[in-house]
């Protein structure tokens, strides 16, 4: 039974993901998963008006659980899953140092959906900005046929002029 926790506020998921992955002198990784649609870069661009990125959830895991590896990820994917619910990134690493266990297990507080229609809105913004750079470059082309034709006219006119009074 699973009665050890931490629940930590994580500011940068980015750089947390990268160092739970690298094992300590005197520890040894025994699992790392991913279940993720974005990356971490992509939740701290999108959070990044906002305090907290995500959070990390540290739980000290019974030695019974260490027999099977294939096993634990199932253990580990089922509480992930029931934990954070199916609608989050996540990752996790399983640590081991001879005498204790820990899952680490970072997750955005953010559902994909939120990502995505972030995104979208942002891939519309620079759809719109594009189409007004390029009717922006039209009418700039326009302006100078534009000017171009009425100094032709001008000049004709001018030399109309002339030929009337000389």
């Amino acid at each position: 039974m699973i009665e050890n926790f931490q629940n930590i506020e994580v500011l940068n998921l980015e750089k947390r993901s990268k160092i739970i992955d690298k094992p300590n002198r005197n520890e040894v990784i025994l699992l790392h998963v991913k279940a993720m649609k974005f990356e971490w870069k992509q939740y701290a661009d999108f959070e990044k008006n906002h305090r907290a990125e995500g959070r990390e959830i540290i739980v000290l895991l019974p030695e019974e659980m260490l027999g099977d590896l294939i096993q634990l990820k199932k253990t580990c994917d089922a509480l992930a899953k029931r934990g954070i619910g199916e609608s989050r990134d996540y990752e996790y690493v399983i640590r081991w140092n001879n005498k204790l266990a820990t899952l680490h297990l970072l997750f955005s507080e953010r559902k994909k959906m939120l990502v995505e229609r972030q995104k979208s809105i942002q891939e519309i913004f620079g759809m719109i900005k594009r189409r007004i750079d390029k009717l922006n470059l039209m009418l700039k082309t326009r302006n100078l046929d534009m000017k171009r034709e009425l100094s032709k006219k001008t000049a004709m006119a001018r030399s109309n002029m002339k030929d009337l009074l000389f």
